[in-house]
């Protein structure tokens, strides 16, 4: 993830127009090739190869097929990144790198440079890093219980794991009451495509043994999943098994979503005169110190 800000600093050093509208359709345009160059460099593969981009295949077509993975890549690996980047693009504008891009681009930084700092508050680990720890969590209950493991199997271990304080991960949202959509659209997915991975098993049985067990307490106000806990594991069975690049796939998808809504917020918001420069206030809600 450094190396993707970094890559945003420097594209704009070089490439930026000053001009929201157009770097926000060059980055769009630019971000599936800087993204697969980067990815292949740190990974190892192809031995420092330039990636070939071909536009006219499709947009994560192409990004696909600039992926110098090890192995084969299949159509299903072209369908989950699809859904993966579609889903990812934004989801109102409040969470943490939107807020952060929108903010930075409000001083008038520009679209490289909000961008980068945008992506600099994807990577941290209760943002942009959630899905590994998502895939972490349901890799230990199969660990745990086995592939074999029935659904009142994970909700006994459910209940010893928030009985011993520990965290249960992949539910949860912080304005949502519902299912994430965006899950409920990767469980379709993966029900369709890989009924029969050991992971998609695991993650479809917690999926209904987690609700069950969190709904019991009455302080969680939305004991559903949410989208990270099923997006890891279908980028996995689609074949992609590299989860320290999931944080990377959400940036790619994320420049996206925060480079339109800078778009509107620099030049349409009010009546085209944008939005003004942020700047939260911050109240004391303390004990006054009367010691003095």
């Amino acid at each position: 993830m450094k190396l993707f800000a970094a890559s945003l600093l420097i594209a704009g050093m070089h490439e930026t127009e000053n001009n929201y509208r157009e770097d926000c359709l060059n980055l769009i345009a630019a971000i599936p090739t800087i993204v697969a160059t980067l990815i292949n460099h740190h990974a190892g593969w192809g031995e420092g190869r330039s990636v070939e981009s071909k536009p006219e295949l499709g947009y994560m077509e192409n990004f696909v097929s600039m992926l110098q993975l090890p192995h084969h890549k299949s159509k299903d690996l072209i369908e989950a990144m699809k859904l993966f980047n579609i889903l990812h693009y934004d989801h109102g504008g409040g969470n943490l790198s939107t807020f952060v891009g929108k903010s930075i681009a409000s001083g008038l930084e520009d679209m490289y440079g909000s961008l980068a700092g945008a992506i600099v508050a994807l990577s941290g680990p209760r943002h942009g890093r959630a899905n590994q720890d998502c895939l972490d969590f349901v890799e230990l209950i199969m660990k745990e219980v086995g592939e074999g493991a029935t659904e009142a199997e994970i909700e006994a271990l459910l209940r010893s794991k928030l009985a011993r304080n520990e965290l249960v991960f992949g539910f949860g949202h912080a304005v949502l009451r519902v299912e994430d959509p965006r899950a409920t659209i990767f469980y379709d997915f993966v029900h369709t495509k890989y009924p029969n991975h050991p992971l998609v098993k695991i993650a479809e049985k917690l999926r209904t043994a987690g609700v069950k067990v969190l709904s019991e307490n009455p302080k969680i106000s939305d004991p559903y999943p949410n989208v990270d806990a099923i997006s890891g594991i279908a980028l996995i069975a689609a074949g992609f098994p590299y989860s320290e690049y999931f944080p990377v796939l959400f940036g790619l998808s994320r420049v996206v979503g925060i480079a339109r809504q800078i778009v509107y917020e620099r030049l349409e918001a009010r009546n085209g005169k944008g939005t003004p420069i942020i700047r939260p206030k911050y109240f004391y809600l303390g004990k006054e110190d009367v010691s003095g």
